[in-house]
């Protein structure tokens, strides 16, 4: 089971990695700004932030290897559809599904693999299922900038049609499809309610992304989706079996890591891989494939820091970690602003190598500590609301740097995006994460000690 859920893992971060780097190329086929494409990015989240709410309802109800293969059939007929997608408005549609199929595969066997490792082994069930994903970010996007600059960009989706297909063969032979809750109800207001919100919170974004003067509109479509956010969590909280278990915010890491304190992070963090390909290839008149190669030190420092992550936070311990690493990560993202032309190619590969380190640190011990002190019975909902907020903060990162760089363009008077503009949307990253700061300090110094192995100092 551990190895298929990292082989989901895989196929998706691949699939993820590749397309960031060919977002012009993209734009190109379509005859669209490339932070216009950028929707095909957030569609794709936000479904999946979606949808991975009923994951766990699905893998009990119909049983997790059935849940998994047609998952993964659904993800790789989309992909087909996106290669041949002969409108952007088809392509849009087919990452739409493509993501909700992706939510309903690893998730699944995240819950698993939560419900039987016990707290003092989970650092080491994480790395098992994490690791293969890791590596995919690293050959993705050389792979997607080889492709887009030697082929074309819809192969990269192509690629996705013999993983599938070998997915789906380990599964049938390889799981058992055991159901564990024949009975359990769908709160399917609560999942319409939660779609409609993230909707309208998405597609306001995305309208302000490629045209500044429709703020009007935009606030509108943001005002309902916050409104609608409003009613989901009323629903949550009054219905019996509920999509989101809002009860897990009493858990102060939990809320922590998931919510407050994470969600800032995550969404700086989540722009940073969108705004890098994009300021290489507009603002240094890179080819695809040369930028994949600069973020092969980003990708390479993230996959790294997994080596010693865990011998660093039993050392040190969760607190003093997210506060040491947090501040380094803050110099880090200010240090993007700071690449221009002319700057020589080993300081800007120091630099990315850097917030590599800092970032996959960070991300690991908050995802870590996020479940430190949730109980056994509770792991699935923790772990599906983690999972929502995660996807949720990457897809509104990706949409708040679109939206940045087209109102810093307009405001500077041109119709295209600058070196200025990508300077101005590093520095509103590098202030969220310096936001989130003020929720790691609460920390108390033996906090997830029972996971990290840490002994605090007294």
């Amino acid at each position: 089971m551990a190895f298929i859920v990292a082989s989901a893992f895989f196929m998706e971060n691949l699939d993820g990695a590749a397309i960031t780097i060919v977002l012009p190329q993209i734009a190109g086929t379509f005859a669209i700004t490339p932070t216009a494409a950028s929707l095909g990015i957030t569609v794709y989240m936000i479904s999946q932030a979606i949808f991975i709410a009923i994951s766990s309802w699905a893998a009990d109800r119909f049983g997790p290897r059935d849940v998994f293969c047609w998952a993964i059939a659904v993800f790789v007929i989309s992909s087909a559809v996106c290669g041949l997608s002969p409108s952007f408005s088809v392509f849009v549609i087919a990452r739409i599904v493509q993501g909700a199929a992706a939510a309903l595969m690893s998730p699944v066997g995240r819950v698993i693999v939560l419900r039987t490792a016990p707290k003092a082994e989970l650092m080491r069930a994480f790395g098992v299922t994490i690791w293969p994903g890791l590596i995919a970010p690293i050959i993705g996007q050389p792979i997607g900038g080889l492709i887009a600059t030697y082929l074309s960009w819809q192969w990269i989706f192509f690629l996705n049609l013999p993983i599938g297909l070998a997915g789906i063969a380990l599964l049938l032979s390889c799981v058992d499809n055991r159901r564990e809750d024949h009975d359990r109800q769908l709160d399917v207001l609560g999942f319409v309610l939660a779609a409609a919100s993230l909707s309208a919170l998405l597609y306001g974004l995305d309208r302000l992304s490629h045209d500044s003067s429709a703020w009007l509109p935009a606030a509108g479509l943001l005002s309902a989706g916050l409104v609608l956010g409003v009613l989901t969590l009323r629903r949550a909280r009054n219905y019996p079996s509920p999509l989101i278990d809002i009860g897990l915010m009493k858990i102060r890491t939990f809320a922590f890591t998931s919510v407050t304190g994470g969600t800032p992070f995550r969404i700086a963090m989540g722009a940073a891989p969108f705004l890098l390909p994009l300021l290489f290839q507009m603002g240094f008149g890179m080819s695809p494939f040369d930028a994949s190669l600069l973020m092969l030190a980003y990708a390479g420092a993230n996959l790294l820091m997994k080596v010693v992550t865990n011998t660093i936070l039993r050392r040190f311990g969760f607190r003093q970690v997210l506060v040491v690493n947090g501040v380094i990560t803050v110099v880090g993202v200010l240090l993007f602003a700071a690449l221009v032309p002319g700057v020589p190619v080993p300081l800007i590969l120091a630099i990315l190598a850097l917030a590599g380190f800092t970032r996959s640190l960070q991300f690991t011990a908050l995802a870590t500590l996020a479940f430190a002190d949730i109980p056994q019975p509770a792991m699935s909902g923790a772990s599906t609301l983690q999972s929502m907020m995660q996807q949720i903060s990457f897809a509104f990162g990706i949409a708040l740097g679109a939206v940045i760089l087209n109102i810093s363009a307009a405001v500077r008077g041109s119709v295209a995006v600058g070196i200025a503009d990508f300077q101005v949307a590093f520095l509103l990253s590098a202030v969220l994460v310096a936001a989130s700061m003020a929720w790691v300090f609460r920390l108390a110094h033996d906090d997830g000690a029972e996971v990290s192995g840490h002994t605090a100092r007294r």
